[in-house]
């Protein structure tokens, strides 16, 4: 028990506290003479950053196209205000570039949890990866990789060798 004078500013933190809850806390003098009525302080803890998109799975591949689905983010699911998918190639070769382009698509409405990659280079090797968004900030990646649908040959074998 500490004694404090009518002009002492106290200060007390309190920890451990959830994000994105509304806390009332009671707050009373006390003496030896009695105790003082409650002043009340009612304040909101920040929202913090998601948690990881869940279940990202393909659900329908072609030639040219991957689409994905995901579920929400365990943690703060309603907080949610969008979506980040990114993909990127990661067969040797398959860009004519020396370093493989990096594609990022957001997804601002919250309800949207498909997204369909369209104009991919056939039997071709992609990451692909999705995270979540709140005013707090983005949620770590989830991660998943696929390989475009092959497509026929476009001519005939060349350069053919006879061996006797």
């Amino acid at each position: 028990n500490e004694t404090f004078g009518p002009d002492d500013i106290i200060n007390y933190d309190i920890q451990g506290l959830a994000t994105n809850v509304n806390y009332t806390v009671n707050i009373k003098a006390f003496n030896d003479a009695g105790m003082s009525p409650n002043a009340r302080l009612t304040a909101f803890t920040d929202e913090s950053a998601p948690g990881p998109v869940t279940n990202l799975t393909v659900v329908e591949v072609t030639t040219n196209a991957i689409v994905v689905r995901w579920d929400k983010p365990l943690l703060n699911p309603d907080k949610v205000s969008a979506y980040e998918v990114t993909y990127q190639s990661k067969t040797k070769g398959a860009c004519p570039l020396s370093v493989s382009f990096v594609t990022i698509y957001r997804i601002p409405n919250a309800s949207v949890t498909v997204y369909k990659m369209a104009g991919l280079t056939p039997f071709t090797l992609y990451g692909i990866s999705v995270r979540s968004r709140t005013k707090a900030g983005f949620s770590e990646v989830t991660e998943i990789e696929t390989r475009t649908g092959e497509t026929a040959p476009t001519g005939p074998p060349t350069n053919i060798l006879s061996s006797q």
